[in-house]
């Protein structure tokens, strides 16, 4: 995990990996929750996971507001190509709005 410590003195977490760790649908539906309110994550590694395709919804779902995520590592997670690509999208989008010079 990377953390930033903002000139206030709050940790913020902008990182994290969560790769190879056995997950399943239930965690995506957890991460997607706090997705869906994410401020201050920038990047997530869940590869090698087993999020299946309803973790990929659910996941997918949860990106819907999200403004900050820029990358998002879903590697072998057996989520479907459909949420997949909404997901790379929202990344895309993301990365264009925080750096509009920068082209995906």
């Amino acid at each position: 995990a990377v953390v930033s410590t903002q000139s206030t003195g709050t940790k913020t977490l902008l990182h994290i990996d969560l790769s190879s760790n056995g997950l399943g649908e239930h965690v995506a539906a957890n991460l997607a929750e706090v997705l869906s309110h994410n401020q201050s994550l920038e990047h997530i590694v869940i590869s090698c996971n087993k999020l299946g395709v309803a973790g990929g919804r659910v996941l997918q779902e949860g990106l819907e507001n999200n403004k900050v995520l820029k990358t998002f590592d879903l590697r072998l997670t057996e989520i479907s190509q459909q949420s997949e690509h909404s997901i790379m999208n929202v990344i895309k989008s993301n990365k264009e709005r925080n750096n509009p010079a920068l082209t995906v």
